[in-house]
């Protein structure tokens, strides 16, 4: 059986790599962006079946991608991060 290809958008580098490195462990090939911008791009010209997204990213939130995005171009699973205390999401000290 195949493993899915995943995009994972994540701008905290400690973060990010923790999952890199978590994704490599298990064998994933995987992409990785740290804007929004970058997943845009990354999301059409890769086509992930699994999307990890972080909703708090510099340039624009998770929400915004999914929305900015060409029809049919952003369909895999998703998965979203929480917003790194940004103001979003919600549980303690998050104001949420």
């Amino acid at each position: 059986m195949n493993k899915p290809q995943i995009l994972f958008v994540e701008d905290d580098t400690a973060v990010g790599n923790l999952i890199a490195t978590t994704l490599e462990t298990q064998n994933y090939q995987f992409h990785r962006a740290k804007t929004g911008a970058g997943a845009l791009m990354d999301a059409l010209s890769y086509r992930p079946d699994v999307m990890l997204l972080d909703l708090g990213l510099p340039d624009m939130d998770g929400i915004e991608i999914i929305k900015k995005s060409a029809p049919g171009a952003i369909s895999p699973s998703l998965w979203s991060l929480p917003g790194g205390g940004r103001g979003q999401g919600g549980g303690p000290g998050r104001g949420g």
